[in-house]
Protein backbone atom coordinates (compact mmCIF):
# COMPACT_ATOMS: atom_id res chain seq x y z
CA UNK A 1 0.00 0.00 0.00
CA UNK A 2 1.00 3.39 -0.84
CA UNK A 3 -0.58 6.26 0.89
CA UNK A 4 0.18 9.60 -1.59
CA UNK A 5 0.27 13.09 -0.38
CA UNK A 6 -1.27 15.47 -2.89
CA UNK A 7 -0.65 19.09 -1.97
CA UNK A 8 -3.64 21.31 -2.21
CA UNK A 9 -0.86 23.13 -4.13
CA UNK A 10 -2.41 21.22 -7.46
CA UNK A 11 -5.36 23.28 -7.02
CA UNK A 12 -5.00 24.64 -9.88
CA UNK A 13 -2.65 23.07 -11.97
CA UNK A 14 -4.08 22.28 -15.38
CA UNK A 15 -3.00 18.62 -15.28
CA UNK A 16 -3.85 17.76 -11.76
CA UNK A 17 -6.60 15.53 -14.07
CA UNK A 18 -4.04 13.19 -15.01
CA UNK A 19 -3.08 13.07 -11.34
CA UNK A 20 -6.44 11.36 -10.65
CA UNK A 21 -6.70 9.18 -13.72
CA UNK A 22 -3.32 7.31 -13.00
CA UNK A 23 -4.06 7.27 -8.94
CA UNK A 24 -7.64 6.26 -9.62
CA UNK A 25 -6.76 3.88 -12.35
CA UNK A 26 -3.05 1.95 -11.86
CA UNK A 27 -3.60 2.96 -8.14
CA UNK A 28 -6.56 0.83 -7.67
CA UNK A 29 -6.50 -1.21 -4.72
CA UNK A 30 -2.69 0.07 -3.28
CA UNK A 31 -2.81 3.95 -3.35
CA UNK A 32 -4.28 5.78 -0.31
CA UNK A 33 -4.58 9.70 -1.24
CA UNK A 34 -4.14 12.21 1.37
CA UNK A 35 -5.56 15.70 0.02
CA UNK A 36 -4.01 18.96 1.11
CA UNK A 37 -6.10 22.23 2.42
CA UNK A 38 -5.39 24.33 -1.21
CA UNK A 39 -6.95 27.58 -0.84
CA UNK A 40 -9.65 25.98 1.67
CA UNK A 41 -6.44 26.17 4.20
CA UNK A 42 -5.65 29.49 2.84
CA UNK A 43 -8.82 30.94 3.80
CA UNK A 44 -8.25 29.94 7.50
CA UNK A 45 -5.44 31.16 7.46
CA UNK A 46 -6.70 34.21 6.31
CA UNK A 47 -9.71 34.62 8.93
CA UNK A 48 -7.50 33.65 11.55
CA UNK A 49 -5.09 36.47 11.06
CA UNK A 50 -8.54 38.72 10.80
CA UNK A 51 -10.52 36.99 13.67
CA UNK A 52 -7.18 35.85 15.82
CA UNK A 53 -9.15 33.00 17.09
CA UNK A 54 -6.92 30.39 18.57
CA UNK A 55 -4.18 27.07 16.86
CA UNK A 56 -6.84 24.87 18.02
CA UNK A 57 -9.83 26.41 16.21
CA UNK A 58 -8.21 26.93 13.52
CA UNK A 59 -6.61 23.07 13.58
CA UNK A 60 -9.69 21.95 13.51
CA UNK A 61 -10.83 24.35 10.47
CA UNK A 62 -7.68 23.00 8.21
CA UNK A 63 -8.71 19.39 8.92
CA UNK A 64 -11.95 19.97 7.20
CA UNK A 65 -10.19 22.48 4.36
CA UNK A 66 -8.71 19.13 3.42
CA UNK A 67 -11.91 17.42 3.39
CA UNK A 68 -13.21 20.01 1.06
CA UNK A 69 -10.21 19.42 -1.04
CA UNK A 70 -10.33 15.66 -1.25
CA UNK A 71 -14.43 15.68 -1.93
CA UNK A 72 -13.38 18.37 -4.57
CA UNK A 73 -10.87 15.42 -5.72
CA UNK A 74 -13.67 13.09 -5.68
CA UNK A 75 -16.03 15.04 -8.03
CA UNK A 76 -13.57 16.07 -10.49
CA UNK A 77 -12.95 12.36 -10.61
CA UNK A 78 -16.45 11.43 -11.09
CA UNK A 79 -16.84 14.01 -13.59
CA UNK A 80 -13.71 13.03 -15.79
CA UNK A 81 -14.96 9.34 -15.52
CA UNK A 82 -12.70 7.96 -12.83
CA UNK A 83 -12.82 6.25 -9.60
CA UNK A 84 -12.01 8.02 -6.80
CA UNK A 85 -13.98 7.34 -2.88
CA UNK A 86 -14.17 9.60 0.07
CA UNK A 87 -12.89 7.36 3.34
CA UNK A 88 -13.64 8.74 6.98
CA UNK A 89 -12.33 5.56 9.04
CA UNK A 90 -9.62 3.12 8.82
CA UNK A 91 -12.45 0.83 7.96
CA UNK A 92 -13.51 2.69 5.80
CA UNK A 93 -10.13 2.65 3.89
CA UNK A 94 -9.52 -0.99 4.40
CA UNK A 95 -12.78 -2.05 2.51
CA UNK A 96 -11.94 0.63 -0.53
CA UNK A 97 -8.55 -0.93 -1.43
CA UNK A 98 -10.12 -4.29 -0.92
CA UNK A 99 -12.70 -3.41 -3.57
CA UNK A 100 -9.76 -2.47 -6.00
CA UNK A 101 -10.18 1.19 -5.17
CA UNK A 102 -8.84 4.24 -4.33
CA UNK A 103 -9.91 5.98 -1.87
CA UNK A 104 -9.39 9.97 -0.44
CA UNK A 105 -9.15 10.35 3.24
CA UNK A 106 -11.25 12.74 4.50
CA UNK A 107 -9.50 13.36 8.21
CA UNK A 108 -11.00 15.62 10.13
CA UNK A 109 -13.84 12.64 11.62
CA UNK A 110 -11.01 10.87 12.12
CA UNK A 111 -8.72 13.35 13.72
CA UNK A 112 -10.49 16.56 15.24
CA UNK A 113 -10.22 15.11 19.10
CA UNK A 114 -7.12 13.23 18.14
CA UNK A 115 -4.95 14.46 21.55
CA UNK A 116 -1.63 12.92 20.42
CA UNK A 117 -1.38 15.16 17.23
CA UNK A 118 -0.27 18.72 18.43
CA UNK A 119 -3.10 21.40 17.14
CA UNK A 120 -1.41 23.83 16.14
CA UNK A 121 0.40 25.25 12.09
CA UNK A 122 3.07 23.07 12.42
CA UNK A 123 1.19 20.22 11.44
CA UNK A 124 -0.12 20.06 7.91
CA UNK A 125 -1.31 17.11 5.26
CA UNK A 126 2.41 16.60 5.39
CA UNK A 127 2.78 15.10 8.54
CA UNK A 128 -0.91 14.06 8.78
CA UNK A 129 0.32 12.03 5.99
CA UNK A 130 2.81 10.16 7.70
CA UNK A 131 0.41 9.61 10.47
CA UNK A 132 -1.56 7.77 8.30
CA UNK A 133 0.97 5.99 6.51
CA UNK A 134 2.44 4.57 9.82
CA UNK A 135 -1.44 4.14 11.21
CA UNK A 136 -2.12 1.70 8.06
CA UNK A 137 1.18 -0.35 7.92
CA UNK A 138 1.90 1.36 3.96
CA UNK A 139 5.04 0.69 2.19
CA UNK A 140 5.84 3.66 1.15
CA UNK A 141 4.53 7.17 1.61
CA UNK A 142 4.90 9.64 -1.41
CA UNK A 143 4.81 13.41 -1.37
CA UNK A 144 3.69 15.31 -4.62
CA UNK A 145 5.43 18.38 -4.27
CA UNK A 146 5.89 21.80 -7.02
CA UNK A 147 9.87 21.30 -5.56
CA UNK A 148 12.22 19.29 -7.01
CA UNK A 149 13.84 17.18 -4.11
CA UNK A 150 16.80 15.57 -4.76
CA UNK A 151 17.29 12.47 -2.61
CA UNK A 152 20.37 13.11 -1.13
CA UNK A 153 18.79 16.10 0.88
CA UNK A 154 18.03 15.20 4.19
CA UNK A 155 14.47 15.58 6.53
CA UNK A 156 16.00 18.53 7.85
CA UNK A 157 17.12 20.03 5.02
CA UNK A 158 13.41 20.02 3.76
CA UNK A 159 11.69 21.23 6.77
CA UNK A 160 14.72 24.12 6.80
CA UNK A 161 13.73 24.78 3.20
CA UNK A 162 9.59 24.60 3.94
CA UNK A 163 9.48 22.06 1.32
CA UNK A 164 7.08 19.56 4.49
CA UNK A 165 6.02 21.10 7.65
CA UNK A 166 8.15 21.91 11.27
CA UNK A 167 6.44 18.57 12.82
CA UNK A 168 7.06 16.20 9.84
CA UNK A 169 10.11 14.56 11.11
CA UNK A 170 8.50 13.51 14.58
CA UNK A 171 6.13 11.51 12.85
CA UNK A 172 8.79 9.82 10.89
CA UNK A 173 10.05 7.84 14.33
CA UNK A 174 10.20 4.22 14.09
CA UNK A 175 8.44 3.81 10.79
CA UNK A 176 8.41 1.17 8.48
CA UNK A 177 7.63 2.59 4.97
CA UNK A 178 9.65 4.08 2.19
CA UNK A 179 9.88 8.09 2.06
CA UNK A 180 9.72 9.57 -1.80
CA UNK A 181 9.09 12.73 -2.92
CA UNK A 182 7.42 13.32 -6.78
CA UNK A 183 7.58 16.51 -8.51
CA UNK A 184 3.83 17.46 -10.01
CA UNK A 185 5.13 16.82 -13.41
CA UNK A 186 6.44 13.85 -12.98
CA UNK A 187 3.19 11.26 -13.71
CA UNK A 188 4.60 9.05 -15.84
CA UNK A 189 7.30 7.91 -13.04
CA UNK A 190 4.13 7.47 -10.32
CA UNK A 191 2.69 5.31 -13.31
CA UNK A 192 5.87 3.46 -13.60
CA UNK A 193 6.29 3.25 -9.73
CA UNK A 194 2.34 1.99 -9.46
CA UNK A 195 3.47 -1.13 -11.92
CA UNK A 196 6.11 -2.39 -9.59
Amino acid sequence: MIVVKLGGSLFDYPKLTDWLKILSEDGAGKVVIVPGGGPFADQVRDAQKQWKFNDQQAHKMALHAMDQFGLMLVGVAEEHGYDLISACSKQEIHEILANKKTPVWLASKWLENNAEIPQNWTVTSDSLSAWLAKELNADQLTLIKWTRTDLEVSIEELEKNNVVDSSFMNFLKEVGFIISFIRVDQQLFMKKLLKE
